[in-house]
């Protein structure tokens, strides 16, 4: 599923049910709010742009690489049961909760969160993903094996109850190189998702942040600063796989395009 728009055409984007092996690439999805289509009707929206679904056992292999998530409620749903889903080099961005509700202060809530998963049992691998102007960045609610690296998540828009990332609970866990900033001041860490390689913090230096520019200056503290070992591994299986490169970024630059892959979703 590869270079569409899909904006505010109903429930959702993107729907995964009983399928393998499914590559959603280089969209644009955007537009996704609460909506209930009429009185006492089960379908409806959470505003999830996309969903990783349950039904069937949900999908057993899904990649999710370079798409571009943005003016929703939530970005990517996950409430599979079970399987393996990679996200390499998405933007998350102004994805926020609508205007009664809390702040996602924990990872029983979806709202504003840029990738949240809701179900146990489902392997997750996200690197090199961007998540800027959010309620919150990553949230696991329940996962099998969770690798979160070489991920940027800036300008959470209240940082003293949303979380850059937030894991509830995970049979195996494996987090670093990630950049956390927020210009508001110190920013939130969870104790499940802490380590030593990660640079919290330290401003990216994106070219505009203010125009929501966020391509990073050649001054970035990102810059080569990724676990390329992680990042190489990643694109090496799917070359494995499906035979076809990922080593670009969602701007077509070439990874690494220095001495290492850079963190978040954007390649100086």
């Amino acid at each position: 599923i590869g270079r569409n728009t899909l904006t505010n055409n109903g429930e959702n984007a993107i729907d995964l049910k009983a399928t393998d092996h499914i590559v959603i690439s280089e969209n644009t999805m955007s537009g996704y709010k609460p909506t209930a289509y009429r009185a006492g009707a089960v379908s409806g929206s959470d505003g999830s742009a996309a969903v990783i679904n349950d039904d069937g056992k949900g999908p057993l292999q899904s990649w999710w690489i370079n798409n571009f998530i943005h003016s929703s409620r939530v970005g990517i749903r996950n409430q599979a049961a079970g399987g393996v889903h990679a996200l390499v080099g998405n933007v998350f961005m102004n994805i926020k909760k609508t205007a009664l509700e809390a702040e996602p202060a924990t990872t029983g809530s979806a709202a504003g969160v840029g990738y949240w998963q809701s179900a146990g049992a489902a392997s997750v691998y996200l690197g090199n993903n961007t998540f800027f102007d959010v309620n919150g960045g990553i949230y696991l609610h329940n996962a099998a094996t969770a690798l979160v690296l070489n991920n940027l998540v800036s300008h959470l828009a209240d940082h003293t109850r949303g979380w850059p990332v937030n894991i509830n609970n995970a049979a195996s866990i494996q987090v670093g190189s990630n950049l956390y900033y927020d210009p508001q001041g110190a920013v939130r860490r969870d104790t499940n998702a802490l380590s030593l390689t990660d640079l919290v913090g330290l401003d990216p230096l994106f070219v505009n942040a203010a125009a929501y520019d966020i391509r990073l200056s050649p001054v970035s503290p990102a810059l080569d600063r990724a676990n390329n070992a992680y990042a190489e591994a990643i694109a090496n299986h799917y070359v494995t796989l499906y035979g076809a490169g990922i080593r670009t970024d969602i701007l077509g630059k070439p990874r690494p395009n220095g001495t290492s892959w850079d963190i978040g979703a954007l390649e100086h």
